[in-house]
């Protein structure tokens, strides 16, 4: 499988069909062509549903933040249309293009999408990175406030993931088969609870 087979199949097992990161590990792992650093790598990036509750407050206060980032970027530019009359074809170009990030990042919370975190985060700032460059020296300090917003978002694209992941361990064992001794690893996932429930999951060990 390639990296973003790999990261599909993992998603589907996770969060569509709603499997431990134990029970898809074990299943996925019988493909012979599947790296299996690569596959817990991927596996423990998919959020399960007791982490995504665990960080509920987390997760809404970006959604939040990129919302109000939404809100500045269509009134910038809207005063700018006011201003200077673009083209409607420009206009809708811009808007896009405004918007772009934040609903991404919007739409990697609602569906659990790690990725989509640290994507969000990296265009926003480029984004405005390239902002205040443009702004003048003279500019009035309390301009400056309107990135705060920005900032936010960026610490939290790159914060939230980490408490996403599911940490997992790698552990060699050593076999005797008819006198040889073979080595071989195991993947053991961190144990959770869903939310409201009292069975554990992610519990199988390899």
């Amino acid at each position: 499988m390639t990296k973003r087979q790999l990261r599909k199949a993992a998603y589907k097992a996770v969060v569509t069909e709603n499997k431990s990161h134990q029970q898809a590990f074990d299943e996925l792992s019988k493909d012979s062509s599947v790296d299996l650093d690569e596959l817990a790598n991927e596996l423990s990036q998919v959020p399960s549903p007791s982490k995504n509750k665990s960080q509920q407050l987390l997760r809404y206060t970006f959604v939040a933040v990129l919302l109000v980032i939404i809100l500045i970027r269509i009134v910038v530019i809207l005063g700018l249309d006011f201003q200077i009359k673009l083209d409607p074809i420009f206009l809708l170009l811009v808007i896009i293009l405004g918007l772009f990030a934040p609903v991404y990042g919007i739409v990697g919370v609602l569906t659990s999408r790690i990725h989509f975190y640290r994507t969000t985060a990296m265009l926003i700032g480029l984004n405005m990175f390239r902002s205040i460059k443009e702004i003048n020296q003279g500019a009035d300090p309390m301009a400056l406030l309107v990135f705060v917003p920005f900032v936010a978002a960026i610490a939290l694209g790159l914060f939230i993931p980490t408490k996403l992941k599911t940490p997992y361990t790698k552990n060699r064992i050593k076999e005797e088969f008819d006198g040889v001794t073979k080595s071989r690893y195991e993947y053991i996932f961190e144990n959770n609870k869903l939310p409201g429930s009292s069975d554990l999951i992610d519990a199988d060990l390899v």
